[in-house]
């Protein structure tokens, strides 16, 4: 009696084994189900990028920069939750994020804990920039907490400067398991390994984030943002870049395959263009617009270039073209993660405000002849064009820095942030001189200008009560940040 129940229990084990086998359809057996700090590493740098993309093709349209062919209601300042790259934030790289950290802290990896920090501080700023108040504290917990409460902006911004200030330290560490000078760069999509590099990319970040808040009393120093920056790149040659290939090309290529085959998406936005060819500053066509734009392919120069009006239903008249022979937009262009030439506009505008005027000067054409040398401009052309823009050491103004940086900042969610921080250039008429709202912009905003994206509308069905209580009074697309009240 006693073998024959033993042999019943073995063949119901074996059979539940194999059916559980059988059934577990959404295992896949070639993939790693315990990721190495490298695999990890690499990852999160990969997703970055991605959320690059993803946050700048959001917020170009809104800095013109860019344009939906044929209008959009993003363009018009239609409300916009952007719930896809919400998602991708949360479930894809601030949840691989949380797992680097983890593992870099159990295994003593300081310089692999350090990159997390900083690539962690890096997307939750950009984040936050766009959203405004955001679930991190109890985010990213499971189902320990499946509806975290909002952490206001102010506190998310305490802990994206704790977290680039400890991450700093730990990648200075050299007592450290997995030290980046002892292994393999492969990994590092970003500096191959050199945790130099890291450390320059973090002070970078804080630079940017300090800068944010310039018109409060909160964290803005201008002394601390100088040092950051004296800490940071020091040339072109360090702009931080990320390439794709020929076999996983760039989503930017991606937008130009579909273009090519008529479904127009995006292209060059008019305002943008306008800068470009001297109708705004009335300097002359910049020596970039051949280089960011296809002049060629459109047809002969009337004498006027055009992108496409934001906003707008129809196509219009445009003698440029958004193909691979743009610097950006070829199947392996690189991805302006940060540029140098970022840095010296932000050291510029802090110096005007400091009064030393020689010193920004020497930063805005550093940070002119950075941006215009990575893109291949000639040294006779970049000469000519600071001669002819008439600025020096004793006129330079906010206005000559912020187009200059608007122009530097393309495919660059910054440029949002500073269009934000400066009110549309509603209070200079130097500053982004003659830019206008879209065509056919949302009417209930009352001619409002667009200052943050919505919450998702799964959030505030889900998440109700912590979503409607961070949404506050008068919520919507015209509501300001905390830093740009």
């Amino acid at each position: 009696m006693y073998k024959y129940k033993f042999l019943f229990i073995l063949v119901i084990g074996i059979f539940f084994t194999a059916c559980d086998n059988f059934l577990d359809v959404n295992k896949n057996p070639n993939k790693q189900t315990d990721p190495t700090l490298s695999t990890l590493a690499s990852d999160v740098m990969i997703k970055t990028a991605e959320m690059h993309i993803n946050f700048s093709l959001i917020a170009d349209r809104y800095t013109q920069q860019l344009s939906s062919v044929g209008g959009s209601q993003t363009d018009q300042y239609y409300e916009n939750d952007a719930s896809s790259v919400w998602y991708s934030l949360y479930t894809g790289v601030l949840a691989d994020l949380d797992e680097l950290t983890k593992l870099a802290e159990q295994e003593g990896a300081y310089h692999f804990l350090g990159m997390a920090q900083v690539l962690t501080a890096a997307n939750l700023a950009a984040a936050t920039d766009l959203w405004g108040d955001m679930p991190y504290s109890e985010a990213l917990k499971g189902n320990e907490n499946y509806l975290p409460k909002y952490d206001n902006q102010t506190h998310i911004y305490t802990e994206v400067f704790k977290l680039l200030d400890e991450g700093i330290v730990n990648l200075q560490k050299t007592d450290v398991n997995f030290d980046f000078s002892t292994i393999a760069g492969d990994f590092d999509l970003f500096f191959k390994g050199d945790v130099g590099m890291w450390i320059k990319l973090a002070y970078a970040y804080k630079a940017r984030f300090l800068n944010h808040w310039s018109n409060t009393s909160q964290f803005y120093d201008v002394a601390a943002i100088k040092d950051a920056v004296n800490n940071s790149f020091t040339s072109e040659a360090e702009d931080v870049n990320f390439y794709y290939t020929e076999e996983t090309h760039s989503p930017y290529y991606d937008i130009v395959l579909s273009n090519n085959t008529g479904n127009l998406s995006v292209t060059f936005g008019n305002y943008f263009i306008s800068m470009l060819s001297g109708t705004v500053k009335g300097t002359g066509i910049d020596p970039r617009l051949a280089i960011i734009a296809d002049t060629v392919t459109n047809g002969p120069y009337n004498g006027s270039y055009e992108g496409h009006v934001n906003g707008s239903s129809t196509n219009g008249t445009n003698e440029l073209a958004f193909t691979e022979n743009c610097f950006h937009f070829s199947n392996t262009s690189p991805i302006e993660i940060f540029t140098y030439a970022e840095l010296q506009f932000i050291l510029s505008e802090v110096d005007i405000k400091s009064g030393d005027k020689a010193d920004a000067y020497a930063a805005w054409e550093k940070g002119v002849r950075a941006n215009m040398a990575k893109l291949g401009v000639t040294s006779a052309d970049i000469d000519a064009y600071i001669a002819v823009s008439g600025v020096d050491a004793t006129n330079i103004t906010i206005a000559d820095v912020m187009n200059e940086k608007y122009i530097a900042t393309f495919l660059n969610y910054e440029a949002w942030v500073d269009m934000r921080r400066y009110d549309y250039g509603t209070n200079d008429a130097a500053m982004y001189p003659g830019f206008t709202q879209p065509v056919d912009v949302d009417p209930s905003l009352n001619g409002a200008w667009a200052r943050r994206l919505v919450y998702p509308l799964t959030e505030r069905t889900r998440n109700a009560e912590n979503t409607t209580a961070a949404m506050g009074d008068n919520y919507g697309m015209a509501k300001p940040l905390t830093w740009n009240k």
